[in-house]
């Protein structure tokens, strides 16, 4: 998220989660790792619960359940077609059944080195179950560099890269957290929900004291102590461009089917098939 309106011009809404992101500008909606720089800057920012931007989106690959974490852009949850829909759905069944396409993107991303998102096995964070529903892993603040590859990776995804992880770690200590934890969905349970198609749960950055955890796995949406960190949408309808919604990316969408064909396959009828004829023999006739 480019904060190009400076901290100055952020603010705490509260949730249920629709109404705060009627509120703000959702390409602005913070994520985790920007929260927690800064929460080193404004220790106010400690006490608060806060809905991040982060997409926590879980899916089954080749028998191995799946976790992609994304940047906000690509967050299928925050996106304004979506968000009507998302969150009656998490209220409903807990889950947001994710697009198809909107899936393809997050796939696409997490194939590129910058792309939004980062894809990671479950069974690779070496979980330890908490109920049917989580599992987490633990992070000893001073001791951090105990974790695996793929630990340290998502951890600094939450948290933030290099320095400022270390960082976000030291002033956990100094706070007297020596452990803290990042909550996941059970590799068991993604396996049931996510059998016919990927689903999406909310990611939850909470307050600074005790195990001071992160939930990739939340579905209390209407909590009214949690809050989404942005910019409103009127600030930023004043003429700040730079925060407006880029243009679509027609390149990456079409990169991105035609390196997952079986997928985007389970999403194409007749009259999307018809017009994507015609599109490539209005190709050919201007060769």
């Amino acid at each position: 998220m480019a904060q190009t309106k400076g901290l100055e011009n952020l603010v705490n809404v509260p949730c249920p989660l629709d109404n705060a992101h009627a509120q703000l500008a959702p390409e602005t909606i913070q994520e985790a790792h920007e929260i927690q720089l800064d929460r080193i800057k404004d220790k106010s920012l400690r006490s608060e619960w806060f809905i991040v931007g982060n997409g926590c989106v879980y899916n089954i690959e080749k028998g191995e359940a799946i976790l992609y974490f994304t940047n906000t852009a690509l967050n299928p949850v925050l996106k304004q077609e979506n968000i009507a829909d998302a969150v009656n759905q998490i209220r409903n069944s807990r889950n947001y059944k994710v697009e198809t396409y909107d899936f393809l993107l997050i796939r696409g991303g997490a194939a590129k080195r910058n792309g939004g998102a980062k894809r990671y096995v479950l069974h690779d964070l070496n979980l330890t179950k908490h109920d049917d529903e989580w599992s987490f892993y633990e992070i000893d603040t001073t001791k951090y560099n105990k974790l695996n590859k793929t630990q340290r990776a998502f951890a600094e995804q939450v948290h933030g890269k290099g320095k400022q992880f270390e960082k976000v770690m030291d002033e956990m200590s100094k706070a007297g957290i020596t452990k803290t934890r990042i909550y996941v969905l059970n590799p068991e349970y993604v396996q049931k929900t996510a059998s016919d198609g990927a689903v999406a749960r909310v990611g939850r950055l909470n307050d600074f004291y005790y195990i001071s955890y992160f939930d990739a796995c939340n579905w209390y949406i209407d909590n009214y102590i949690d809050r989404v960190r942005g910019v409103r949408r009127e600030t930023v309808a004043e003429g700040d461009d730079a925060t407006k919604p880029l243009p679509f990316d027609y390149k990456t969408a079409y990169e991105t089917i035609l390196a997952n064909p079986d997928e985007a396959l389970k999403s194409l009828d007749k009259k999307k098939a018809a017009g994507l004829l015609d599109l490539a023999n209005r190709f050919y006739q201007k060769q």
